[in-house]
């Protein structure tokens, strides 16, 4: 997870971004696993597997940006680890916006069919 620091202590908050982009991981694993249980009459999966391909790639870079920052770190470069943090948040956030526009396009499919079920 996270590359050798040659013994360089890192702040709890670089140990935590690192447990938090595996997490973001895991839950795109997930969530990929999870549309196969969906209908494929209900939605455009391909489209949605797009999604998640890029998901994986911005957590990618998340991860390489995690590296700068360590290196930022160790210069003691402050504006440059401040930079990354913002980079990586950013991307945070892009993920979390477009995951839930998906979710709640998902779940009016979902809430259409069931209507016209009924």
């Amino acid at each position: 997870m996270v590359a050798d620091t040659d013994s360089f202590n890192l702040p709890p908050f670089v140990e935590q971004l690192f447990v938090s982009i595996e997490a973001l991981r895991a839950a795109v694993v997930k969530a990929r696993e999870n549309l196969s249980l969906v209908a494929e009459d209900m939605v455009d999966k391909e489209s949605i597997l797009n999604h998640f391909r890029d998901y994986e790639e911005i957590l990618n870079k998340q991860e390489n940006f995690a590296h700068e920052l360590i290196a930022e770190l160790k210069k003691n470069n402050l504006e440059g680890v401040h930079r990354y943090c913002r980079l990586i948040n950013g991307m945070s956030v892009m993920i979390r916006d477009d995951a839930k526009d998906i979710a709640k396009f998902l779940n009016k499919s979902a809430l259409e069919i069931n209507n016209d079920v009924m």
